[in-house]
């Protein structure tokens, strides 16, 4: 898996360090940030509840309200 990721983040030209686990999280705060339910992202990252993704993700909606939506975007630009 790891080898297959380290292709395509080459040909996406991707050059910073960047896991697949952080590719993970990087879509769910996006969903998250565009207003998908937090019930159907914890199903979509198979976690035990939807109060796991909140702990996880909560950063997300207190990011938006501060104006800057996509943390995650910015750390692989």
């Amino acid at each position: 898996m790891t080898k297959s990721w380290m292709t395509v983040k080459t040909k996406a030209g991707i050059s910073k360090p960047m896991r697949l686990y952080n590719l993970r999280y990087l879509a769910a705060s996006e969903m998250l940030a565009a207003g998908a339910d937090l019930k159907s992202v914890s199903e979509i990252l198979d976690h035990a509840s939807p109060d796991m993704t909140l702990r996880v993700y909560q950063h997300t909606s207190t990011a938006f309200r501060l104006g800057n939506p996509f943390p995650a975007v910015e750390k692989i630009k």
